[in-house]
């Protein structure tokens, strides 16, 4: 990763029903951000999800762990409903590799009373979309728990390719989404 800014600070995209933007981005104060998350971050919408994410419970909580996220690297984008401007997911992004061009890994979450609906799909397909024109990505990778089927399934639809089957101890599956390029041949 460059020193600096990462390429993914500047990532903002909308869809049909989504505007995503960065965490900084949005016009909300840190508090108000904070129980935004508090209102994703449920047991139920974290059980698939690492564990140091398992008990986060109060503004000043959640505000570690976005200072966490942010300080390992990642970039966290907020998905709004473009049509109730309510906050429906979020989507954290870390690029992996200390080079020009390289993988981008994402993790995302989507509030427990939006679930089902399709927005995960599209906030990961709007990021893949996005990443196509960043040139500096050449894959994304994801994972998902073995029996989170939802989950493997956004993956599956957004184009993900299966890349492992969990490891031994792990239940964790994961996958990749190459980024084709058309080169154009100046001679031609």
């Amino acid at each position: 990763m460059e020193s600096g800014l990462s390429m993914l600070d500047e990532c903002s995209f909308r869809t049909d029903r989504l505007t995503v933007s960065g965490w900084y981005n949005n016009g909300l104060s840190d508090i108000e951000r904070a129980e935004i998350v508090i209102d994703h971050i449920t047991p139920e919408s974290t059980k698939w999800l690492p564990q140091h994410w398992q008990h986060i419970r109060s503004v000043a909580e959640t505000m570690v762990w976005i200072d966490e996220l942010e300080q390992s690297g990642a970039t966290v984008l907020v998905a709004e409903d473009i049509s109730t401007a309510k906050v429906v997911g979020m989507l954290m992004a870390a690029e992996l590799e200390d080079s020009i061009t390289g993988p981008v890994h994402i993790g995302y979450l989507v509030s427990p009373s939006h679930q089902g609906r399709g927005y995960a799909t599209e906030i990961v397909i709007g990021f893949l979309d996005w990443a196509q024109s960043e040139t500096r990505i050449n894959s994304v990778l994801a994972g998902a728990d073995r029996s989170h089927n939802a989950s493997r399934a956004v993956l599956k639809k957004a184009g993900f390719k299966l890349l492992s089957e969990s490891r031994p101890g792990k239940n964790d599956v994961s996958y990749e989404f190459r980024i084709a390029r058309k080169f154009k041949n100046p001679g031609v």
